[in-house]
């Protein structure tokens, strides 16, 4: 298992995508905090703000890069998982005997660090830009505590839709196909559009009157912009993510289990 997952975090760190999917993370965190006086001037109409004065500073923005993270680091999983069922690699690993369990969990926790190093990297990015236009901040118990428990569910929530990446690239093992499911997963519009079509059918055809919104995990991808916690949302987050993981992982596994390889 830990051979497997050397090998993963090799191929991970061979390929450009990686970096490519990186370095556009990195400049669109900086531009997104660059153009914070613009976006500002655009909304209320007022120009020439000293936003320092408002409390912006690096620690302020630091969670912004955050944002730019789901996107790119879905598309980067979704070929990293897909494509070698495409170049027929999946197969001949598996011709030496590699345990189908083992090979699949590797590929998962290699996954699963994308979009840690990801975030990691746009709230430094943030963070530097922040403190060039207006300082870097004092860092209270409370900053810390907001910024930590903002970041600390945004990366589950992508630990939980990145579980699911994994699973939809072993279900389906086609590179496009993939990409496109998955990006359907996270882009707000799509998800919305089905989330809505079944609460119809559920009202309209069977009486059931649920709003599916609050336990589909991709609704909360904007947690990192949170700066309170309540205890119902952080219980409903929990058993929501639980779910999902368990889900994906028993699905996506068994399935790849059971299915030959061409």
């Amino acid at each position: 298992m830990l051979n497997l997952i050397n090998s993963e975090f090799y191929k991970l760190f061979r390929r450009k995508a990686f970096y490519i999917c990186a370095i556009i993370v990195a400049i669109l965190s900086a531009l997104d905090v660059f153009t914070i006086p613009y976006q500002i001037e655009m909304q209320y109409g007022i120009s020439d703000l000293d936003l320092k004065m408002f409390g912006y500073n690096g620690l302020f923005v630091l969670t912004r890069g955050a944002g730019q993270v789901a996107l790119f680091s879905s598309i980067f999983v979704s070929l990293f998982v897909a494509s070698e069922f495409s170049t027929g690699m999946v197969r001949n690993i598996l011709i030496r005997g590699v345990n189908r369990f083992y090979f699949y969990f590797s590929k998962l926790i290699v996954s699963l660090t994308v979009p840690f190093m990801y975030t990691i990297l746009a709230c430094l990015v943030s963070f530097l830009v922040g403190t060039y236009l207006w300082g870097p901040g004092d860092l209270t118990q409370e900053i810390t505590s907001t910024t930590l428990n903002a970041l600390g569910a945004f990366v589950v929530v992508q630990f939980v839709l990145h579980s699911l990446y994994v699973m939809i690239g072993f279900v389906l093992r086609n590179t496009g196909a993939t990409v496109a499911v998955n990006l359907g997963l996270v882009i707000s519009l799509i998800s919305n559009l089905l989330i809505s079509g079944w609460n119809f059918i559920l009202r309209h055809w069977f009486g059931v009157s649920i709003n599916i919104a609050k336990y589909w995990i991709g609704n909360y991808i904007n947690v990192y912009q949170f700066s309170r916690f309540p205890h119902d949302l952080l219980m409903l987050l929990t058993w929501v993510s639980l779910s999902y993981l368990v889900v994906a992982c028993a699905v996506g596994s068994l399935t790849f289990w059971k299915r030959e390889i061409k």
